[in-house]
């Protein structure tokens, strides 16, 4: 009737794989209970209670149905991920949900909504957005669908087909490249563009960082779960050239509340106009990228870029550098050649 077991895989413990059958749809289907064994065990007591019933009244299993309309699932959703997701991913539910709700209306049943629906929305987002643009909105769309399914608000998960797009290379600077807009921003760009460039930060994650974030006897910058992407405790390790930097900006304005009291409007805006004084098209995000490559093009492993970039697995690392993979690949092999003929 059903099954529980430990699920180490979580990453938040203790972890419940709880599996069953659903009456609606006659499938095998599963969930994971974030809670004590105690807690779980309940859980599947009253499950296989409810479940009996059922079987025994199935003219009462549409009516179990959690009836609630789009406007007030959006809303319990948006409450919900806010207290665990960042800041720009929550504006980028938003967004996409407000489309979803503009195309139903506020009081749409979410019971309603099928395969039917989510082709409609395929359609109706792509008339005014990219291919690529769209398939990030079905996989954002896809967590809210599947987090009403979880509440019982859906009978059966609606399937989500992403559109087929040509795969687009990763930009990052050349060194040649890096060095021409170098000479000719701003010190404060500058020195924000070295950070990020040793450290692999991405440039939010240091931007208007107080002083005491910045550990001098480590020479790490802490930074907080609240604003790190994947919402977890992590670390950034300074070099040289960031303690330099550092010390040089506390002699200079020893009251300052952040060694980079900018936004990020502020320097996106004078980084834009150097590279369009070089002629080539770039974002602020390129320097975290660059030193992913740079790492990958001095010989370093994927596996310690992926951990110093704090991707969540190498296969990330691996679709973002997979031109400079295969080339690492095949000095590899000219290596084991050379070994070979001695």
């Amino acid at each position: 009737m059903s099954s529980l077991k430990s699920y180490p895989r979580s990453k938040k413990q203790p972890a419940w794989l709880f599996q069953y059958k659903d009456l609606r749809t006659g499938k095998w289907t599963q969930r994971v209970l974030h809670c004590t064994a105690e807690q779980a065990k309940a859980y599947q007591r009253k499950f296989d209670a409810d479940h009996n019933y059922l079987k025994m009244h199935p003219e009462e299993l549409r009516a179990e149905i959690n009836s609630i309309v789009l406007q007030a699932a959006i809303k319990q959703f948006i409450k919900l991920k806010s207290a665990d997701k960042a800041y720009a991913t929550i504006i980028k539910y938003r967004n996409i949900l407000g489309h979803f709700r503009d195309m139903l209306g506020d009081s749409f049943p979410v019971e309603d909504i099928d395969n039917r629906v989510i082709e409609q929305f395929k359609l109706y987002y792509l008339n005014e957005h990219s291919k690529t643009g769209t398939n990030m909105a079905l996989r954002h769309l896809k967590v809210f669908i599947y987090w009403c399914y979880d509440k019982e608000y859906l009978v059966k998960k609606p399937k989500f087909e992403m559109l087929k797009t040509a795969k687009r290379d990763v930009r990052w600077l050349t060194k040649e490249e890096y060095f021409k807009l170098y000479e000719i921003v701003p010190q404060e760009v500058k020195d924000v563009m070295t950070f990020c460039v040793s450290t692999g930060a991405r440039i939010r994650e240091i931007l208007e960082r107080p002083w005491k974030d910045f550990n001098f006897k480590d020479n790490v910058i802490i930074l907080d779960a609240n604003i790190v992407k994947g919402r977890y405790q992590s670390a950034l390790y300074m070099n040289s050239q960031c303690i330099g930097i550092l010390k040089r900006i506390k002699s200079e304005n020893p009251a300052s509340r952040s060694p980079f009291p900018y936004t990020y409007d502020y320097i996106n805006f004078r980084y834009q106009k150097a590279c369009k004084i070089i002629g080539i098209k770039s974002s602020t995000h390129d320097w975290r990228r660059s030193a992913g490559a740079w790492l990958l093009q001095e010989g370093v492993s994927i596996y310690h870029v992926s951990r110093f970039l704090r991707h969540c697995s190498t296969k990330v690392t691996e679709d973002h550098y997979a031109d400079l993979v295969k080339k690492n690949f095949t000095d590899l092999s000219e290596q084991l050649n050379s070994i070979l003929t001695k």
